[in-house]
């Protein structure tokens, strides 16, 4: 039996899962967490994977592992560079890191990074002209290092003064992508969605402000943790306010294509009603508002995935969104 997909809904989730099975709570082992992506790769739902995860010090195992599975499909990489406490030490490791990547690069073609996902040391989010340094001595490394990166991910620890300290770092990223060349990394900001405890979920109005955030100043969007329904529902381990992935990825591109204000944005990221979502052939739309397939193909190439520890699960809880399966 063939699951049909509408074509909104095919569109919207294209790529979007970057699967993260060696992180908690799945925590994997690397040659388990490979064959379960692997294993995805070869599903009818493929469609639905975009890139695995792995922090930059197992490349070598992964790619070794790699090697040995005889895959002749090239493995596309997201990688999560190490974090120190100040700026000097994440610099220190982001190099040691980034030489690292170019290594793997230059021994393994079939293992391609085509994203780093960085955190900001906490230290930086109480020091603006710190963190503009760091960011701007980030970037000549970039450039240096890995000129063909696709995307490099931002995230900016949440504390008292997030929304400034999130605009202060958008600004920079958007002055370092207007200077840089054509090959240099397109800047992005990742927000966590989740995690083991009920602090690490982020409210409505974060979750607004860093789309809209994105939005202001052009800068690509990744989120990651939590994101395992496609609407908002409470997290059975912590009982927090678990978002959807539906609303995130839907309320980003409709407030994109100016079809929502602020206030609807915020409205719909806390929705958990399923009949204010419409999937059809030809658009996408939440309650009277609607954007075309050509509005959400542009606006994923800016709002472009979540990472989860799992891809069936997101994957079964799709299935009641599908059009009835025909033979």
């Amino acid at each position: 039996m063939k699951i049909v997909t509408p074509a909104s809904l095919r569109i919207l989730l294209d790529g979007i899962i970057d699967y993260a099975g060696l992180f908690p709570p799945a925590r994997l082992a690397s040659n388990e967490a490979l064959k379960e992506y692997r294993a995805q790769r070869e599903a009818d739902t493929s469609w639905i994977l975009g890139r695995f995860i792995c922090p930059v010090s197992r490349l070598e195992q992964l790619s070794q592992l790699n090697s040995d599975s005889g895959s002749r499909s090239v493995l596309a990489v997201s990688a999560i560079v190490g974090c120190g406490e100040t700026a000097g030490e994440s610099l220190q490791a982001l190099q040691s890191d980034l030489t690292r990547i170019a290594r793997v690069a230059w021994i393994d073609k079939s293992l391609r990074v085509e994203a780093l996902e960085i955190k900001v040391p906490e230290a930086l989010a109480v020091d603006s002209r710190g963190l503009d340094e760091f960011l701007g001595n980030a970037a000549e490394l970039f450039s240096a290092s890995l000129p063909r990166l696709r995307s490099c991910f931002w995230e900016i620890p949440r504390g008292a003064d997030w929304p400034r300290v999130l605009d202060r770092a958008a600004a920079m990223l958007q002055s370092l992508h207007s200077a840089s060349v054509e090959e240099a990394p397109f800047w992005g900001l990742k927000m966590r969605c989740g995690g083991l405890d009920a602090a690490a979920f982020p409210s409505v109005n974060e979750l607004a402000t860093v789309l809209e955030t994105c939005l202001r100043f052009g800068l690509l969007f990744k989120a990651t943790a939590g994101l395992h329904q496609p609407l908002p529902h409470p997290d059975p381990a912590t009982g927090a306010a678990a978002h959807g992935f539906f609303n995130l990825f839907a309320g980003a591109l409709l407030r994109r294509a100016g079809k929502l204000t602020r206030p609807q944005l915020g409205e719909l990221l806390a929705d958990e009603n399923p009949r204010h979502f419409r999937f059809e052939e030809g658009e996408l739309g939440w309650k009277e508002s609607s954007i075309t397939l050509s509005d959400i193909s542009s606006g994923r190439k800016h709002f472009i995935s979540f990472g989860s520890c799992s891809v069936q699960e997101p994957l079964d809880a799709l299935l009641p969104w599908h059009e009835h399966p025909c033979s």
